[in-house]
Formats: C-alpha cells, structure tokens, sequence
C-alpha cells in the first residue's frame, strides 16, 4: 500500500464554506485525521397549512414558498382537481368526505397534507 500524505490547509474557502484540516502522515498502519467547518444550511423546508378544514366552497393554503401546482386526490388516488399556482382553491364539484392534497413547491419538495369537505 503506498503512504498517504495529508497537507495542512487553513481558512481557506471551498463549496461548503471554511475548513481547518490537520496535516497528518499515513503509513498504511494509522490514518490522518481531519475536521471540516461547513456552513448550516439554510432552511428549504416549508410549512405548509391548509385553512379552513374542514371547509365546504374552498380552502386556502399557507406557505413560505411559491406553489408550483396543487392536485386533489380521493382515498382511491384518483386526481379529481389540479389547480398551479394558486393558494386558493375552489373544491365546490367536489362531495362531503375526506380527500388528499399533494401540493408541489418551487424547491421541488412534495407535502400530502389531508382536509375535510363537509
């Protein structure tokens, strides 16, 4: 097996943000350790709330991001109403029951989130 050297690099910028690594020498028998100090990430997870529910004409939805599209489906997956980029949605056509959400975001995350029509 051939050595492996490690190099010693501080504060310098990479994808992640800052590191400190710790030089180190690797014979084959002990291995060189190392830190990295990355950046948090930001938040790209969105809350997203579904008002009134239950509700009977329509329901609006709240979320800190841009909605790509909405589609409604029942307890069989079948898609009854697709709407895009809308936060407010009218579900009139639609019978008393209990039906599925599954709104889409800019960010490409995917919520199901349940309401009530009565």
């Amino acid at each position: 097996m051939k050595n492996l050297s490690f190099y010693y690099c501080q504060n310098k910028p990479f994808l992640f943000g800052k590191g400190l690594f710790l030089s180190g020498y690797c014979n084959g028998s002990a291995a060189g350790m190392g830190k990295i100090a990355v950046q948090k990430n930001k938040e790209t997870s969105s809350d997203i709330t579904l008002y009134p529910n239950p509700t009977h004409t329509e329901f609006n939805i709240k979320s800190s991001l841009k909605i790509e599209s909405v589609t409604i489906t029942n307890s069989l997956g079948q898609i009854l109403l697709t709407s895009y980029k809308k936060k407010s949605i009218s579900i009139e056509s639609l019978s008393t029951g209990i039906y599925f959400v599954t709104i889409k975001l800019q960010n490409g995350e995917v919520k199901i989130q349940k309401i009530i029509i009565n």
